[in-house]
């Protein structure tokens, strides 16, 4: 039902640009860096640049440190990010050219392959008790401190300590369709989907 991974178990994998690293999370299974149906990855954006080429896929970016990130897409959208959890949504051929706001940014990022998955992605800064529900396979990240999580057929809530993975998948959750509760502050969630199933 319920997978925790902590930080030690996150990879670090060079960009395909060679320009730095990304923590790597999670990856579907048999997934590599050049061929994936999607990856949930933290990375360091230390200085301005270009975005490494993922064609094919589509990239959500969530900031989750630091004084915002200018995101320029084939030099023509322009995604401005100054609060913690805003996101942006691009495709991951398009040339991205970042300039930071006042200095190195910390995002997290979720990659699917068009045409395979769809990923939802929710954020929130603060949360007494949330109602949601799971879909194929969902992600809970703790940015900044514990969070709770609550099913009903739980005698006691699900933490994730900060900086931790949750992993739910729902072919393993008896009555599903009942929501969780969630609480905690600074949360992102995202939903994967196969796209024949959406």
């Amino acid at each position: 039902m319920f997978t925790l991974i902590s930080p030690q178990q996150y990879r670090k994998i060079p960009w395909k640009n060679g320009l730095g690293h990304t923590l790597e999370l999670a990856i579907s299974p048999g997934g590599t860096i050049n061929d994936f149906d999607w990856r949930l990855s933290i990375a360091t954006v230390a200085q301005n640049g270009v975005f490494s080429n993922f064609s094919g896929y589509s990239r959500k970016l969530v900031l989750i440190s630091g004084q915002g990130v200018s995101l320029t897409h084939d030099k023509k959208q322009t995604d401005e990010l100054s609060d913690l959890l805003q996101y942006s949504c691009f495709d991951g051929g398009a040339q991205t050219m970042s300039l930071l706001h006042g200095g190195p940014i910390d995002d997290f990022n979720v990659m699917v392959k068009q045409g395979n998955y769809q990923a939802d992605v929710l954020t929130f800064n603060e949360v007494t008790d949330l109602n949601f529900t799971v879909d194929e396979l969902t992600y809970i990240y703790s940015v900044t401190s514990d969070i709770a999580l609550m099913h009903p057929s739980q005698e006691s809530p699900v933490i994730v300590p900060k900086h931790h993975l949750l992993a739910i998948s729902a072919d393993e959750i008896n009555e599903v369709e009942r929501p969780f509760g969630l609480s905690g502050k600074m949360i992102i969630v995202v939903k994967l989907k196969k796209v024949s199933e959406v």
